[in-house]
């Protein structure tokens, strides 16, 4: 079914036959009388299509592949996990996020995968300002961001560093951040980087702005799953809380022949 209710206009409700939901939701604006939004893809749409859907796509693929491996060309009967895991990380074909292979310990082969790195300006929102992948990691390090506080001679470069760092945890969804940052105070850190949902990043970033960490002099780093926070941080502080944030985003070339075939899938679907 579509992900999106066609009554409501938000996540479906729709749930398989043990009644679980089929589509994981989140609360977008805290207001539990409201309707949720789905985490993930909406299917029945003709806007833009999530960066992600490519990654999915080709992750089922990977899978499916590694299963006509075992069943028609091996011949194997029963399936166990490791025999599935040692197929799947044999398999290499040119998928629609790219050319798919993995290395020894699992994980994508790094020069496959491509990465739009951003810096938000503080007014407009984030601004583009090269693509980076393992094999222009020298080339990125050399980039400078062009929207930093008080940064005209601060390069990627100096965002590289050796040496333990403090890492700070937190719960997914927790709206006290007062721990972390004091944690942040603490640890004098001017450079801070984050992983983490973009609500739960907003906050963080709010929170630690009204306590003094954050503004000028301060520069954050956000990965892929926060780009996309400032709708999470209130208009009037955006500016200052945003401006010089860098973060990455999935890069993936829509003009292939894989990615157009892919998307005309994609839109056709009910």
């Amino acid at each position: 079914p579509a992900t999106m209710d066609p009554v409501t206009g938000w996540c479906s409700s729709a749930a398989d036959d043990a009644g679980s939901p089929i589509y994981q939701r989140y609360d977008v604006d805290d207001n539990l009388t409201s309707y949720d939004a789905c985490v993930g893809m909406v299917f029945n749409t003709t806007e833009e299509i999530p960066p992600y859907a490519a990654y999915w796509y080709d992750a089922v693929y990977v899978v499916a592949y590694a299963l006509q491996t075992l069943l028609e060309d091996q011949y194997t009967v029963d399936i166990v996990g490791a025999e599935l895991r040692d197929a799947m990380l044999a398999q290499s074909f040119l998928g629609v996020s790219g050319y798919i292979a993995f290395d020894q310990a699992g994980d994508r082969a790094a020069r496959s995968v491509q990465y739009t790195v951003v810096n938000h300006d503080g007014d407009t929102g984030l601004q583009h300002i090269g693509l980076w992948n393992e094999g222009s990691r020298d080339e990125m390090r050399d980039a400078r961001p062009r929207n930093m506080w008080g940064g005209a001679n601060l390069t990627a470069r100096k965002l590289c560093w050796d040496g333990a760092q403090d890492r700070l945890t937190y719960e997914i969804g927790v709206e006290d951040f007062s721990e972390v940052v004091r944690g942040l105070q603490e640890s004098r850190a001017l450079i801070i980087v984050t992983f983490g949902h973009a609500l739960d990043t907003g906050r963080l970033m709010e929170q630690a702005y009204a306590a003094g960490v954050g503004g000028e002099g301060y520069v954050w780093v956000g990965s892929d799953a926060g780009v996309e926070l400032d709708p999470a941080i209130s208009d009037e502080l955006a500016k200052n809380i945003m401006r010089g944030y860098l973060g990455v985003r999935g890069y993936i070339n829509t003009s292939t022949p894989e990615y157009v075939a892919f998307a005309e899938r994609w839109r056709a679907q009910p």
